[in-house]
Formats: C-alpha cells, sequence, structure tokens
C-alpha cells in the first residue's frame, strides 16, 4: 500500500481530544459527536471533514464545561496501526 491509500483508507481525517471539567454522561458525549472514544474522563472524537469538524467544535463551544480541546488530523501513529492492521489480515 503507498501512503495515499492509506490515508484514504480512514473514514476520518481529525480527531479532537476533549479534556472535560467532569465525567460526562454517554448523552452528553454523543450531543456533541457520535463517533467518540471514551479514556478516563477524556474523549475523542472522530471526525470525517473540515466542515464536520467546525460543527463538532462549535457544539463543544457550546458545551463550556471543559478545560481544553486539541484538534489534530492524522498522525503517523494511526497510520501505522492501520498498516499493521492490514498485514495481520493479509
Amino acid at each position: 500500500l503507498t501512503m495515499d491509500e492509506l490515508l484514504h483508507g480512514f473514514d476520518y481525517m481529525f480527531d479532537i481530544l476533549l479534556i472535560p471539567k467532569r465525567e460526562l454522561t454517554t448523552q452528553e458525549i454523543e450531543r456533541i459527536h457520535d463517533r467518540y472514544e471514551v479514556f478516563g474522563e477524556t474523549v475523542r472524537f472522530f471526525v470525517k471533514d473540515v466542515n464536520e469538524l467546525t460543527e463538532v467544535e462549535q457544539r463543544i463551544v457550546e458545551f463550556k464545561d471543559f478545560i481544553e480541546f486539541r484538534v489534530s488530523g492524522i498522525s503517523i501513529d494511526d497510520v501505522v496501526l492501520k498498516w499493521f492492521g492490514e498485514q495481520k489480515g493479509d
């Protein structure tokens, strides 16, 4: 696989790491965005494109009950994990 093929295989282009002021309920998290993982009290949202990114950021800002949030694109770690996963499938 080429790097372009790996990148196009992702169903998200950005992730948002949210550090809330308190533990959030599933309903609160899903009001922000329905694609997520929870690590302790930290929530990682998976966002497919720039338009969706803007929408999710707006919901987080309106939510207000957070310490901080960070946006990043697909990382090299994500690419490597996907590549290893596909190699195991061969």
